[in-house]
Formats: C-alpha cells, sequence, structure tokens
C-alpha cells in the first residue's frame, strides 16, 4: 500500500534576542527526515536525521538596523513543517538616518533620552507620540523603528514624499497633511481614528481596513474615487477640492460633517444621514438634492450647483442657507425661523418671502427677478445686498443694525437711508435716483452712487468715507473738503464746474484725474 508520511517539530517558532545564542527543536517523524535552510544568519546541528532527533538551532549576534527572520523546512516524504525563527534588533545601537533633519526633529522634540545626539532602537521604541510638523523633513523611513507609536504622528508642513507607517500598528492618529505625497497606504493601522492627509498629491486612498476611523480629511488632493461604506464610525468627512465623480455616503449614519464641495458629483443622497449639522456640497454638478430627512441640520452650502428646486421645510434648525448660484425658480424659507444667512443671488426668484426670518442678519439675493421686497421684519439686518433685480422700491426704514446695503442695478426713483445710521457701505449705483441723502451715514466708508440722475450729492457730514464713486450722473458742484480721508474719488461723467477741497487734498492722487477730464473746471479751497 502507498506509505503515510508525517513530521511535527517543537516548538514551532524560536524568538532570539540581539546577542544571539543556541535553541533547541525537536522532531518527531514517521521516518527520516531532511531540512532545508536558506537564511545565512542561522546555523543548525544537523541537516538530517531520524524521530525524536534534537536540532539545535544557532544564531549570532544581529548587528543590523533590522528585524530579521527566516524558515527552516523539515520535510518527511511528501510532508513538511515549518520552523520560523526571527531575531531582535540590538536595543542600544544607533539608528543610521537618511536625512539628518528628521534626526534633528527627534532630538528636539527630547527622544534622544540619552543625550547622546543619536536615537538607539530602544529611545525609537519607547516613544508614543512624536510631532516632527514643519521641520524641512524629506525623508523618514527610519519612522519604521517607532513601533510604540500609540497617541499620534504629526509630520506636516514637510517636503515627504513617501511614508510608510504599516510598522506603526497601534498608532490612533495620523496627521501628514501639507507635505508631497503620492500614495499612502494606512492598510496595517487598523487602530486609526483619525486621518489628516490633505494638501498633498493623492490619487488614490484605500481606507477599507480603517473601520474605527472618527474623522478623515483628504481635501485638496486629486482623488478620482472614495469608498467610506467600512467607514460606519465616521462623524467627520473632509473630502473636498478632489475629482470625485461619486460619493456613497449611505452607510455613514454618525456622520455630522460633510465637506465635499469643489468635484465633480452629480447626486449626493444624505437620507441616511440624519446626524448632519454641516453639510457643504457646494461647487459640484448637483441637479437635485434632498435634505428632507436632515433634521438636525444648520449649515447648508449648496450653491454653484445646477439645483432647479430645494425644499428645506423639514430644516426647521437651518441658520445658514447657502443655494446661491443654482437655477431656483422658488425657494420657500417661512419654515426657517432660525435663519440668521440666506445666500440665494444668482438664481431665478421672481418673489421672496422673508417676512418669518426676523433672526436674518445677511441676505443676499441679488441678480434674481424679484419686482418687491419686504425686509420690515428683518430688523437684526446687518447685510443687504439685492442688487440686479427690478426693484422699484426699497424700504429700510425698519433696518437700523445695516452696515451694507447694495441695491445696484434695480429701477429705484427714491432711496431713504436716513435710519441706517451704522451704513459703512452704500450702493446705489445704476438706478434712477435724482437724489440720495447720506447726512445721517456718519460711518460711511464707502459710496457708490454713480449711474443716477443726482444733481446735488451732500458728504459734508461724511467725514469716514475712503472712496466715493459719484461718476455719471449730473452734478455741476463737488464738495469734498470734509473728507480728509478720501483715497479714492471718481467723478467723470458729470457736467462738473467747481470742487470745493481742503488744502491736504491739493496733491490727491484723484485730483491729477479730475483735472485731466475737467481741464476749465474751478478748484475752490478751503
Amino acid at each position: 500500500g502507498k506509505t503515510e508520511y508525517s513530521v511535527s517539530i517543537e516548538p514551532k517558532e524560536l524568538k532570539f534576542n540581539a546577542e544571539g545564542g543556541k535553541q533547541t527543536v525537536e522532531v518527531t517523524s514517521s521516518h527520516k527526515w531532511t531540512l532545508t535552510n536558506d537564511s545565512d544568519w542561522i546555523t543548525t546541528s544537523a541537516d538530517k536525521g531520524e524521530s525524536g532527533s534534537l536540532v539545535e538551532i544557532s544564531a549570532g549576534h544581529n548587528t543590523s538596523a533590522d528585524i530579521k527572520y527566516g524558515e527552516i523546512i523539515f520535510t518527511c516524504g511528501d510532508k513538511t513543517a515549518v520552523l520560523k525563527v526571527s531575531q531582535e534588533i540590538d536595543g542600544d545601537q544607533a539608528i543610521q538616518f537618511k536625512d539628518p533633519n528628521f534626526l534633528k526633529a527627534l532630538i528636539a522634540e527630547n527622544v534622544d533620552d540619552d543625550g547622546d545626539g543619536q536615537i538607539s532602537f530602544d529611545e525609537a521604541k519607547a516613544i508614543k507620540s512624536l510631532d516632527v510638523t514643519d521641520s524641512d523633513i524629506k525623508e523618514m523611513s527610519e519612522i519604521r523603528y517607532f513601533t510604540e507609536l500609540k497617541s499620534y504622528l504629526y509630520c506636516d508642513f514637510n517636503q515627504l514624499t513617501d511614508l510608510d507607517v504599516s510598522n506603526n500598528t497601534a498608532l490612533t492618529e495620523l496627521s501628514c497633511y501639507r507635505n508631497q505625497l503620492t500614495t499612502l497606504d494606512v492598510s496595517n493601522n487598523t487602530a486609526l481614528t483619525k486621518l489628516y492627509c490633505f494638501d498633498n498629491q493623492l490619487t488614490t486612498l484605500d481606507v477599507s481596513n480603517n473601520t474605527a476611523l472618527t474623522e478623515l480629511s483628504c481635501y485638496s488632493n486629486q482623488l478620482t474615487t472614495l469608498d467610506v461604506s467600512n467607514n460606519t464610525a465616521l462623524t467627520s468627512l473632509y473630502c473636498y477640492d478632489n475629482q470625485l465623480t461619486k460619493l456613497d455616503v449611505s452607510n455613514n449614519t454618525a456622520l455630522t460633517e460633510l465637506s465635499c464641495y469643489d468635484n465633480q458629483l452629480t447626486t449626493l443622497d444624505v437620507s441616511n444621514n440624519t446626524a448632519l449639522t454641516k453639510l457643504y456640497c457646494y461647487d459640484n454638478q448637483l441637479t437635485t438634492l434632498d435634505v428632507s430627512n436632515n433634521t438636525a441640520l444648520p449649515q447648508l452650502y449648496c450653491n454653484n450647483n445646477q439645483l432647479t428646486t430645494l425644499d428645506v421645510s423639514n430644516n426647521t434648525a437651518l441658520t445658514e442657507l447657502y443655494c446661491h448660484n443654482n437655477q431656483l425658480t422658488t425657494i420657500d424659507v417661512s419654515n426657517n425661523t432660525a435663519l440668521t444667512e440666506l445666500w440665494c443671488a444668482n438664481n431665478q426668484l421672481t418673489t421672496l418671502d422673508v417676512s418669518k426670518n426676523a433672526a436674518l442678519t445677511r441676505l443676499s439675493c441679488g441678480n434674481n427677478q424679484l419686482t418687491a421686497l419686504d425686509v420690515s421684519n428683518n430688523t437684526a439686518l446687518t447685510y443687504l445686498h439685492c442688487d440686479g433685480n427690478q426693484l422699484t422700491t426699497l424700504d429700510v426704514s425698519n433696518n437700523a443694525a445695516l452696515t451694507e446695503l447694495n441695491c445696484l442695478d434695480n429701477q429705484l426713483t427714491t432711496l431713504d437711508v436716513s435710519n441706517n445710521t451704522v451704513l459703512t457701505d452704500l450702493w446705489c449705483y445704476g438706478n434712477q435716483l435724482t437724489t440720495l441723502d447720506v447726512s445721517y451715514n456718519t460711518a460711511l466708508t464707502r459710496l457708490w452712487c454713480n449711474d443716477n440722475q443726482l444733481t446735488t450729492l451732500d458728504v459734508s457730514y461724511n467725514t469716514a468715507l475712503t472712496r466715493l464713486w459719484c461718476n455719471d450722473n449730473q452734478l455741476t458742484t463737488l464738495d469734498v473738503s470734509n473728507n480728509t480721508a478720501l483715497t479714492w474719488l471718481d467723478c467723470n461723467g458729470n457736467p462738473l464746474q467747481s470742487i470745493t477741497i481742503s488744502e491736504s487734498q491739493i496733491n490727491a492722487s484723484w485730483m491729477n484725474d479730475i483735472r485731466q477730464d475737467y481741464p476749465d473746471i474751478e478748484i475752490i479751497v478751503k
């Protein structure tokens, strides 16, 4: 009959310290055995024998910079047994660093415990956390000897093109942003909870083994795909400024912050992400966006897409809504009473009701098709941009907190800003104003009232003015003698006959332009 063979060894693994030595293995076999040894640092007392034989395995002093590994194969007929052999490095031996800047940074971080100006293997192994940020390091392959790193490794703001953290298996936080990395392998780093690798040159990133991740910042790379389906513990994902065409976050139900803007996404499903508090998906190619399940969402930035509709009626926690530069024809914010900022400019809105949004401080609704805008209930407004619409009237008498008002390019014939005493910037050009009283607006620093039908303009109370555009009106005289802070004045395109200035303004640069545009103008110096 057929001969049955068997072979076994005990122990099955041998570990030597750096000094080396001798250890014994007992071989049990059905017939005679032989062994093969391909490791030049291991010697054996025999290369063949019978069952019950004892084989002496010897190793010399390990003077290399790496742990040694080897295998001895025992064969009996068609059966084999493998003996795994390893040897530690000499802990007192100094690590030879390829980049002196890495060594310098380690010494600065007090890794050199004995103060000999070198880092031994034992000193490296004793380190639990390491920060070598902004140290002009180009090469740090010796990080593989820091096997006990756990709390964090920070190596940001260097010049690394490669980073091997495969030996740093206990690491929980890795921050390597703003380097020149083209690849990053974190498959062995299963303990990672935070990974910051943004501002590199990564084209791929595999985080499928990193199931403990709670924060991932991989933005500003060159990623075309990103699979986070295994990262169910993620609370923050920042993957913006890449080249992603799709992103599946359906498994990431713990997400509170998602920044995926400036990619090439055509769809985005956030229906499972009910914990979201920040959703930044602007600068993509989205045609639809359903946020009806995201009822806890305070911040939604979906501007610069191709949205034709947007329903935020369920998002009663919204405080900031940025939906400008889309193709919206309507937007209903009546349920969003907590809104403090609404940016809906550059859409196709014909109406906008903000009467329920009494908390609004900033409203930008310019470049739509609005014929009316009621902001009487929005008494907290500090910023109002409603330019580029078809407004014939605008009442801002209740908006006493306004510091910026931009109502340019409308069809206004009158504008009363007497109650807006803290205004610093007023854009009202491109209307049909025949008068403009800014005497109450003593905080004004910049005034654009050009391209109207003004025959007079009194800026004597506006002593804080630094820039004034009043060109293309019907002014015959202009007195800026009280406006000694002026650095820019454009009054071209008026039938000016005289200008009154102060002595300090005689040699102002803008006066050169006036002399050139109006060679016959009367200059009155106060």
